[in-house]
């Protein structure tokens, strides 16, 4: 099978995690990268690769076949629309879009086809066990706690503004995660509140109190506590189950089920999403109700 010529848009930090993970499967080749910042042509990772600074340049002179947006939030369907109306196949970081009205874009029935969304949370070494193997019983509560140190003394970090705010960061991830063990069309919510920065206007705490049928469902998504921790808790009518996505393992009761530290946690999200793709998504109406909540 002949490799995919890939191109990647926007140099930050998790396009890394996709240099990597791409390296080590057999199914894509990246032809090109590109970003506004020319300092970032120096980074020894990609730094043998033709480097631009036009994205419309570099799809012109390397043709790709699939195009790759890790760019903030706020570029994602201008960026988007270009490549797909020049043929190329997208795939974009979550979230699509910072916007409502531009995350509607990547809805329409014409355009479903030509882009892959990408959550990486849902292709966790720990989510991937979780759903294979945990037999679940009439599962009676769900709560998840996100939390990134990206809010201290009193601030966002600068590098971090871009991201649109915890709950449109970090809410995505976790309502990905919460998709695979509910149908959100059938999620009710009951709160929604957002504690905000008056300096960025951004949420830097989020919690989301719902009901699916007789799932009670609590959502904790956190920038201001000073640790990086992700979990996801489901209670059924026997056990109680946690899996620690920090350190990648499964507990039932207190006994751990599962724990894989092989990999850098991100990058084995990546390799996880490239080594079955397209297959580590999530269906076109899961990701139109996940960003109806995401709005709301």
């Amino acid at each position: 099978m002949d490799e995919k010529r890939v191109v990647i848009i926007g140099l930050g930090v998790i396009a890394k995690h996709h240099i990597e993970a791409i390296q080590r499967t057999k199914m894509f080749r990246i032809v090109a990268v590109c970003d506004i910042e020319e300092s970032m042509a120096r980074n020894p990772l990609y730094a043998h690769l033709p480097f631009y600074t036009d994205y419309k340049t570099m799809l012109h002179e390397q043709c790709p076949e699939i195009s790759i947006i890790c760019t903030p939030p706020n570029t994602h369907r201008s960026i988007a629309q270009y490549f797909i109306e020049h043929g190329v196949h997208v795939l974009v970081e979550k979230p699509l879009s910072d916007k409502q009205a531009d995350a509607d874009y990547f809805f329409r029935q014409e355009i479903l086809e030509h882009y892959t969304p990408l959550f990486h949370s849902i292709c966790a070494a720990e989510v991937i066990w979780a759903k294979q193997n945990l037999l679940l019983s009439n599962i009676r509560k769900l709560e998840q706690s996100f939390s990134d140190p990206y809010f201290t003394h009193n601030v966002i970090a600068g590098n971090r503004i871009s991201l649109g705010g915890c709950w449109l960061d970090s809410g995505v991830n976790a309502l990905a995660i919460l998709s695979l063990w509910l149908n959100l069309d059938e999620l009710l919510i009951c709160n929604l509140r957002h504690r905000i920065d008056p300096q960025s206007a951004l949420p830097i705490a989020s919690t989301l109190d719902a009901q699916a049928e007789d799932i009670k469902v609590n959502l904790e998504i956190h920038w201001d506590k000073g640790i990086n921790h992700k979990q996801t808790v489901i209670e059924d009518e026997l056990h109680r189950y946690r899996i620690d996505h920090s350190d990648q393992s499964v507990w039932c009761d207190g006994q751990c089920l599962f724990h894989d530290d092989s990999e850098e946690r991100l990058t084995r999200h990546y390799i996880e999403f490239y080594s079955h793709f397209p297959r580590m998504t999530l269906p076109a109406n899961e990701v139109r109700k996940l960003y109806d909540i995401v709005f709301e």
